[in-house]
């Protein structure tokens, strides 16, 4: 935290020093010899410039605000960049915001939020109205706090034991209870467990992507529908990796939900290897996909989540008890 501070220092000096520069340059024509008319001009076309190029900068800067004719948030964010006032405009990049924002229970104002390209925030005002913003720079109402940020790339994660031993007979030889009860924790994440009482353990990589709401039908309803059953499930802040450990539940609860109704004997009837075990549950896996006997594919994420695309599902190993 402390780095942070001064980090943001630095920033604030050097925004200082620049404006000082620009300054000094600007009136380095009245300290020459010339007549003072020439000497006054010199310096007057130097500070043109030098707001022309600012203007410039403000003409083509990713604005976005709601009331297309309040110019004033624009001319004030515009003051900010010239005097370094670096506490005004905050930023949302890759899906992240500043998670001691998210820490703190009184939120502090924020005027102005620049977002990328590659996020999407929603944000809450102090009625609970819910508000989706897209990359550009908006400005936010006092009171208005950000609630949920959503990053729009492509991703990928592992779910489940991260080890390359068989972590069921690893756990049971565990010497350290404290080290004992996180891989535990770790296990019951996929753990399935026969009919007749075999635990299996799958380890699942998922590739998966946000839609942008350009792509939904019911554009930003469907956003703002996601951002409440995530609140409801107490998800909030940067939210990437609360929602990836949402999407491996629900797979990882089809494969339990299907494994517990058949017994050990028919699973290595048919799968008498470990590559063809892996293939086994692969198969449950795509079945929903697929769909069987005409009906319609079963969904892995519940209806709410059509904000959610999976891209693939891979079983990377499945550890036997």
């Amino acid at each position: 935290m402390h780095q942070k501070q001064q980090s943001g220092v630095g920033v604030l000096i050097r925004q200082r020093l620049n404006f000082m520069l620009a300054l000094l340059l600007c009136s380095t024509p009245l300290l020459t010899n010339r007549p003072l008319l020439n000497r006054i001009l010199l310096s007057a076309s130097a500070l043109a410039f030098y707001t022309l190029s600012l203007l410039f900068w403000a003409y083509f800067f990713p604005y976005r605000h709601k009331n297309k004719t309040d110019k004033t948030p624009l001319f004030r964010i515009l003051l900010d960049s010239v005097i370094g006032n670096d506490r005004s405009i905050q930023s949302a990049k890759d899906g992240t915001f500043n998670p001691d924002y998210f820490a703190l229970r009184s939120k502090p104002a924020i005027s102005t939020l620049l977002v990328d390209e590659n996020t999407a925030v929603i944000t809450k005002n102090a009625n609970g109205k819910r508000c989706l913003l897209l990359g550009g720079l908006w400005t936010l109402r006092r009171k208005t706090a950000i609630f949920q940020v959503f990053d729009l790339r492509p991703a990928v994660f592992t779910y489940g034991p991260d080890s390359r031993r068989n972590p069921i007979t690893q756990n049971q030889h565990q010497d350290n209870l404290r080290s004992g009860k996180t891989q535990q924790i770790g296990l019951e994440r996929t753990r399935c467990v026969t009919s007749d009482g075999v635990e299996l353990i799958p380890v699942l990589k998922i590739i998966y992507r946000i839609k942008h709401p350009s792509e939904l039908e019911h554009n930003s309803r469907d956003w703002l529908a996601l951002s409440a059953f995530l609140e409801s499930a107490h998800v909030f802040g940067n939210v990437a990796h609360q929602i990836e450990d949402m999407i491996g539940a629900h797979i990882a609860n089809h494969l339990k939900q299907s494994i517990n109704t058949v017994s050990w004997d028919q699973i290595e009837r048919s799968a008498s290897s470990q590559d063809k075990l892996i293939a086994y549950f692969q198969r449950i896996i795509d079945q929903p996909a697929q769909g069987s006997n005409g009906q319609s594919p079963k969904p892995l994420l519940p209806a709410v989540w059509r904000n959610v695309v999976i891209t693939s599902i891979h079983v990377e190993q499945v550890w036997a008890g």
